[in-house]
């Protein structure tokens, strides 16, 4: 069975939920094409193997970076960390056998400002939300590994709220304290989850403070920032700009048709370097109300800010104490 792409990622529940939760992420193509048959190694000395399986003789073991040309895939699968795969038979330049997908990936870059330097992204740990103990929660955790001639010379350690689709390195994007911007895009795809990327900075020699910007989509009530660099047409020196949109609504809960009025909220916020992390300059925020939706009777009208009626107006100000 061919799979599209890698790392499909979705949670996939055994029979008996009590049980067990692994997170199916390392899935590749095994279509035979020019590129899509390849991968690369994301750990050091992952272990070849005779045939599928942990307790196989083991033929080799691949430094980190290793490129690994993809022949077919085993029917089991094997679950570490929560992170659930197949096994693959791969070629590479050290000899053919069989790895554990989850020793691989087809998340990586080079660094722009040094070509000896490459980055891969990797899934690190599932960890399942308990219906027993519920002070723990659901998290995803991830790696980013900073890797010269087949040795690891830095990692970084962040966790994800949706599954990753790509990885992507933006060059400094005009910050100079930084070599390269790497985003690892995450998507879910569907309103009311998130849609973003975690932004992750390379100074040359380690991975710094990072960022996570995006936000929610649901139609009129979504709430997303976007960043604006300084290499961005309304960049400036040195600062992200996260320009986007929030709301507030405000209700009658004891009216005859039930009405509400949602206020659009566009803002802008400022980050700066300082000391070794991004720190907002609040003096800088900057807020505008864009337009509000009035609902009354299923029936949505759109008013800007100078057109609202003082029927309104005057709503809102005797209902701010209902906002939902």
């Amino acid at each position: 069975m061919n799979r599209i792409l890698l790392f499909i990622s979705l949670f996939f529940y055994t029979t008996n939920f009590w049980c067990q939760n692994v997170w199916v992420a390392h899935y590749f193509d095994t279509l035979p094409c020019f590129d899509c048959v390849h991968a690369y190694t994301w750990v050091d000395n992952a272990t070849l193997r005779t045939r599928p399986g942990k307790d196989a003789r083991p033929v080799g073991r691949l430094p980190i970076g290793s490129g690994c040309r993809i022949l077919r895939e085993s029917h089991d699968t094997l679950a570490i960390n929560g992170i659930e795969s197949v096994w693959y038979e791969v070629k590479t330049d050290s000899g053919q056998g069989w790895i554990w997908g989850g020793l691989m990936t087809r998340w990586c870059t080079g660094s722009q400002s040094d070509p000896e330097v490459k980055f891969f992204v990797g899934y690190e740990q599932y960890i399942p939300w308990s219906p027993v103990d519920t002070s723990i929660h659901e998290m995803t955790w991830m790696q980013i590994r900073a890797v010269r001639n087949h040795q690891e010379i830095a990692k970084y350690r962040f966790d994800v709220w949706e599954p990753v689709w790509n990885v992507t390195n933006a060059g400094n994007r005009g910050l100079t304290p930084f070599k390269d911007v790497i985003a690892v895009e995450e998507s879910g795809e569907s309103c009311g989850h998130f849609s973003g990327a975690v932004w992750l900075f390379w100074d040359g020699e380690r991975f710094l403070d990072r960022l996570v910007i995006g936000g929610v989509a649901d139609g009129d009530f979504s709430v997303w920032d976007s960043p604006v660099f300084p290499t961005d047409i309304r960049g400036q020196k040195d600062v992200i700009v996260l320009e986007g949109e929030d709301y507030s609504e405000y209700y009658e809960p004891n009216a005859e048709y039930p009405r509400s009025i949602m206020e659009r909220i566009g803002n802008r916020k400022t980050l700066e370097w300082s000391q070794g992390k991004w720190v907002q300059n609040k003096a800088k925020n900057q807020t505008e109300i864009l337009y509000y939706m009035v609902t009354e009777s299923m029936e949505d009208t759109i008013y800007l800010p100078q057109s609202l009626p003082e029927e309104y107006r005057d709503w809102i100000s005797s209902s701010k104490g209902n906002q939902k």
